[in-house]
């Protein structure tokens, strides 16, 4: 526990690895400490004693942790792949800007002949010889080598990904993707602009992979509120969530870099960008709806429509709007009920404060 901060509310951790996939150890379920609740200042607040709160997703909490599919490079490398399920401490290291596991061919030949380095976020582990099935330390997972023939250089990468993701209103309004190739990936740090020294957790989605996290069972109708902390360095009118046109949903809209809200119809928010990280919300009142970005006093009425949340909700997008998501999200939480622009700044300060931004 960091000294004055209060613990935000416990996950229910995942008790079993995720259908579908082919570990044979239960996946690690990480807890950021990072997400912790300040209780001196103007911060002695938080998201969840305000009421009608119905999903709370933080990217530091309650992850059921994966790894991708395996991407290669080199002169026409054999199919060698690494599988298993990462241990707590490896994901808890993944950066941006480093695969969570990385092996590189260091010495051409054979399998059995070939050598390769590899590499835990960047920090090298030494020199292996290729084998049919070669065992990567305390990592959980293996290197796994066809025969072939080995060239310098040749690259096989993994990354950190997310299976699960436990719901911290404690409602058990959990969001999870079978796929391993849609799992958004997961950076524990390294992510500007998400702490103060670029060290707090974010899911990553990649539009090209089509990357997203469903729930089918969510029913909330207008008026509720949502709430976002992410960025689109590229929006293309894809959704923050998206599972069908029926629900509230946050965009990044392309030809402005502004925010989107939807609920039946497409319309504009503020005229704030979302390229780099911001705190979002969407008061959806089936009426005159409110979108804010990072200030509560410079909300935009609009009139998206009255659809509510009727079967399930999701993050990253891709579902049912034509592009997908390329971006980060770092927490998202949907209340019943309109907030006034008073409570919206009360939860955009709380954020504010947890991730190094004026935001009000």
């Amino acid at each position: 526990m960091i000294s004055g901060l209060q613990q935000s509310p416990k996950p229910r951790r995942s008790r079993r690895w995720a259908s579908g996939d082919s570990g044979h150890r239960r996946a690690p379920t990480l807890n950021s400490p990072g997400f912790e609740l300040p209780t001196s200042g103007n911060y002695a607040f938080s998201p969840s004693t305000l009421p009608g709160l119905n999903v709370w997703l933080t990217a530091g909490k309650g992850i059921t942790a994966a790894t991708s599919p395996t991407v290669s490079s080199g002169t026409s490398p054999p199919a060698a792949t690494i599988t298993g399920t990462p241990s707590a401490t490896l994901v808890a290291g993944t950066t941006p800007a480093n695969p969570m596991v990385s092996c590189v061919i260091a010495l051409t030949g054979i399998l059995g002949t070939a050598t390769f380095t590899w590499t835990i976020n960047g920090v090298s582990q030494g020199s292996l010889t290729t084998a049919t099935t070669v065992t990567l330390g305390t990592t959980g997972l293996t290197f796994n080598c066809p025969a072939g023939t080995y060239t310098l250089g040749d690259t096989y990468n993994v990354y950190a990904s997310v299976s699960a993701l436990t719901d911290q209103s404690g409602l058990g309004n959990n969001v999870s993707q079978l796929t391993s190739s849609k799992q958004p990936f997961y950076f524990a740090s390294g992510t500007t602009g998400y702490g103060s020294s670029a060290n707090l957790p974010v899911l990553n989605f990649v539009a090209a992979n089509v990357q997203n996290m469903t729930n089918g069972t969510l029913a909330l109708a207008q008026p509720c509120t949502v709430y976002c902390v992410g960025n689109q360095p590229a929006p293309n009118t894809s959704g923050f969530n998206d599972f069908s046109s029926a629900v509230p949903i946050l965009y990044g809209i392309v030809s402005t870099n502004n925010l989107g809200m939807y609920a039946g119809t497409g319309v504009p928010g503020p005229t704030t960008v979302v390229t780099s990280p911001c705190v979002m919300s969407g008061v959806f009142t089936g009426v005159s709806s409110v979108g804010y970005v990072n200030s509560s006093g410079g909300g935009a009425s609009n009139s998206p429509g009255t659809n509510g949340f009727v079967s399930g909700y999701a993050i990253g997008g891709g579902i049912n709007i034509t592009n997908a998501m390329t971006g980060n999200l770092a927490a998202f939480l949907i209340y019943s009920g309109a907030h006034s622009a008073a409570v919206v700044s009360q939860v955009f300060q709380y954020f504010g404060a947890l991730y190094g931004h004026a935001w009000s």
